[in-house]
């Protein structure tokens, strides 16, 4: 199935993009990334497109595609409203700084977290199992990647990310984050001088 492969060669590019931007070559990087994101939506296109469905009742489609809509409003929500989008996906240079508050205190990768539900249950709604192949597949790849991210990248090029990283959930909310997550009024950026 080629939104499979689609979706192998995504996060290949995504995991590139930090590569380069580790090594400082943000531009090179920033291709990379745009180029692994228009593959993975190329890949949920090419999964939708298919004509297999499977049989589910109309009202757990009605619900599945609420959930999904929930998961996309998180989605965007965590990775262009709480983030500077600008800044940090199209700046010249790394961020380097850190947001903790909002989305970003509830966990330390809340898009990671809210994919899965947008992808998954839009597939279910839709009853589509190619694409639900490809939604699972992305999910747990994407799990690898932010692990990636938090363990070799971020350490490296965000100030005070391993203090962050003590304090906040990696994937799953608690109870603590999740009060502080509601808890506190959600900051753009809060540029942080913690010594490493």
């Amino acid at each position: 199935m080629i939104s499979v492969f689609l979706t192998f060669c995504s996060f290949g590019m995504m995991f590139l993009s930090d590569t380069f931007k580790l090594h400082k070559r943000r531009k090179a990087g920033n291709l990379f990334f745009f180029g692994g994101v228009l593959t993975l939506i190329a890949a949920g296109v090419f999964a939708s497109l298919s004509s297999k469905r499977f049989d589910l009742a109309p009202a757990f489609k009605t619900l599945s595609l609420f959930i999904a809509a929930t998961g996309g409003c998180g989605l965007l929500f965590s990775l262009f409203l709480s983030l500077p989008a600008v800044h940090t996906y199209f700046g010249k240079e790394e961020p380097g700084f850190l947001v903790d508050s909002g989305m970003y205190a509830l966990c330390r990768h809340p898009g990671a977290l809210w994919f899965p539900i947008f992808s998954c249950f839009l597939a279910l709604g839709l009853a589509n199992p190619e694409l639900l192949l490809a939604a699972v597949l992305a999910s747990l790849l994407n799990v690898l990647y932010v692990w990636f991210q938090d363990k070799k990248i971020f350490p490296h090029t965000i100030m005070g990310y391993e203090r962050y990283q003590k304090t906040t959930p990696f994937l799953l909310p608690n109870a603590h984050s999740f009060s502080r997550a509601i808890g506190k009024k959600v900051k753009k950026q809060v540029e942080k001088q913690v010594d490493k």
